[in-house]
């Protein structure tokens, strides 16, 4: 996940569905102890909120975003360390039988992307 906000993480719905009790770990492995504020199963995604401040991410405009874009996707599949994929996008606007919003495609599987313009 990322923070959005200076004590709100941005995660996969996935990752903490079922959970009782649900811990973010920073990048300098600190643990705190987390609250769901909002989640979307259809979107796979979950805001939690911490005590504990972070640097949120800065927002681009997704608008900007090209085909062909190259889409870097860092995180930590299954707690086994940090890790960093490479991608392109691969589409875009498309929408989905599944989805009732517009949506990219990615080469490359990612719950979060970061896409350089």
């Amino acid at each position: 996940g990322f923070f959005c906000e200076a004590n709100q993480v941005v995660t996969s719905y996935h990752i903490i569905d079922g959970l009782d009790n649900i811990t973010v770990v920073t990048e300098n492995d600190n643990e705190y102890a987390a609250k769901v504020i909002a989640c979307d199963a259809r979107y796979d995604i979950a805001l939690l909120e911490i005590e504990a401040k972070g640097q949120p991410v800065q927002w681009g405009n997704s608008d900007k975003v090209k085909l062909c874009s190259d889409v870097f996707i860092a995180g930590n599949p299954g707690g086994i360390g940090m890790s960093l994929t490479t991608g392109k996008v691969g589409w875009l606007k498309r929408t989905l039988p599944s989805t009732f919003a517009s949506e990219m495609e990615l080469d490359v599987s990612a719950c979060f992307a970061i896409i350089m313009v």
